[in-house]
């Protein structure tokens, strides 16, 4: 299996443009952002608007965890499994971090759900799309 560790395999312009835009932010804010792709990302499960308004949602909330955290990196996972489009982010958060708000954005998105599972500092967002 090939890994690429750049926005390349991301086919879908829109995405792609909006990923570039998103991590050079993060770059500017003294975040490392450390990118893991496995496979091409042709297609999206839905409108590719409505996917960057969801994914736009989770990293705003994600680079606010990571502003606080004295360990400014975030891993980056995008891949497909069982046809449901699986975006996989990893940072640390030096403090106590809620997601309610985040929670209740994405409840209006039915075919979206965001799990968070937190391990000491390591916080992983794992937003599955249908």
């Amino acid at each position: 299996m090939h890994v690429c560790r750049t926005l390349d395999y991301i086919v879908n312009t829109d995405l792609h443009l909006y990923f570039f835009i998103k991590f050079d932010e993060a770059r500017s804010k003294g975040i490392q952002v450390e990118i893991e792709l496995t496979e091409p990302i042709m297609y999206l499960p839905i409108d590719s608007k409505e996917y960057i308004n969801i994914v736009d949602l989770v990293l705003d909330d994600v680079i606010e965890g990571i502003a606080g955290s004295s360990e400014k990196k975030l891993n980056f996972y995008i891949f497909y499994a069982c046809g449901e489009m699986h975006l996989v982010i990893e940072y640390s958060a030096d403090r106590k971090y809620s997601c309610k708000v985040l929670d209740k954005a994405l409840k209006k998105y039915k075919n979206a759900h965001l799990y968070t599972t937190i391990q000491g500092t390591l916080m992983r967002q794992h937003l599955v799309v249908k």
